[in-house]
């Protein structure tokens, strides 16, 4: 992904095994739902070097500063400013009648929740990839899943 302020790809200093630190690339996403947020940076292996999950009641901006401390809090202030430039790239698109039918289909075809459908049908509309730890989607063509680490 890139930070649209400097168009360059979000980078983490990662130590190598000879102890040298070189740049890498992260990734990232965030789900912004009615009521809750979650929120996931992945390294370059794709494993999850953040998440969060909170409740906002419609309080976005809110929880976008309360991810911005925890994510200080964790890490660093480098790393929190990538994740909040990450966050800010997300499009907000509506739910039409299209990806409502699509995704009733899906959610029968796939015995999916309907709210897990939905997601589903919107990044397949906008050819988004979807990755996600949610084990509902586990093996569905076009879905990144990653197993929750223990």
């Amino acid at each position: 992904m890139s930070n649209p302020a400097s168009n360059r790809p979000l980078m983490e200093d990662s130590p190598t095994p000879g102890g040298v630190r070189e740049r890498t690339e992260l990734k990232g996403g965030i789900d912004i739902g009615s009521t809750t947020a979650k929120t996931v940076i992945l390294d370059r292996n794709n494993n999850p070097i953040f998440t969060d999950y909170r409740r906002h009641d419609a309080r976005i901006h809110e929880t976008i500063s309360e991810v911005f401390k925890k994510i200080l809090q964790q890490r660093d202030e480098n790393s929190a400013f990538q994740a909040i430039a990450l966050m800010q790239q997300g499009k907000v698109v509506d739910v039409d009648s299209s990806i409502s039918l699509i995704s009733a289909k899906q959610s029968l075809d796939l015995k999916l929740p309907m709210a897990d459908s939905i997601i589903l049908a919107t990044a397949n509309a906008f050819s988004a990839t979807l990755w996600t730890q949610d084990s509902d989607f586990k093996g569905i063509p076009g879905v990144k899943y990653i197993q929750k680490s223990s």
